[in-house]
């Protein structure tokens, strides 16, 4: 993994723990889902749905042409709810990151913001099951040294 994709995923993990998206908040929620949303509309080639269900948002992005893609990455942005706003904050530590919903799961939901750009701006167009198992393994390894688990 380069430094700037560690940056990057240090930085979109710890903007996402600043925004207290508790179900008890739901302006808080959409604030976190527009800021997902922005990421991935920056992805060339990509539609973008937005689904609610009970109010709640989910958003679907496929590449252009693609009806059912071989693989969906899924995440959710709510976190556990504390009365306290300044409790949503994040540090660094032992080269990981601690804050509320960092582990479950905005960090995991920054690696797959990143993987989904970064493999849309490096193969504008190809179907992902042009991809060999070794380069799967390749996304999944960095996502987990990524996350601070290796």
């Amino acid at each position: 993994m380069t430094d700037e994709t560690k940056e990057t995923l240090i930085a979109l993990t710890r903007d996402m723990v600043l925004i207290p998206s508790s179900a008890e908040r739901p302006a808080e929620r959409e604030r976190c889902f527009a800021f997902v949303h922005h990421h991935v509309d920056r992805v060339a080639g990509v539609n973008t749905r937005e689904i609610r269900k009970d109010g709640v948002p989910a958003l679907l992005a496929l590449p252009t042409g693609v009806d059912r893609p071989d693989v969906l990455m899924c995440g959710h942005l709510d976190v556990i709810h504390h009365p306290e706003v300044e409790v949503y904050n994040s540090c660094v530590e032992e080269g990981r990151i601690i804050g509320p919903g960092a582990g479950d799961m905005k960090a995991a939901l920054a690696v797959m913001l990143e993987v989904f750009h970064q493999f849309h701006d490096r193969r504008p167009g190809v179907p992902l099951r042009r991809l060999s198992l070794e380069q799967l393994s390749m996304v999944y390894e960095a996502a987990i040294e990524a996350a601070g688990l290796a």
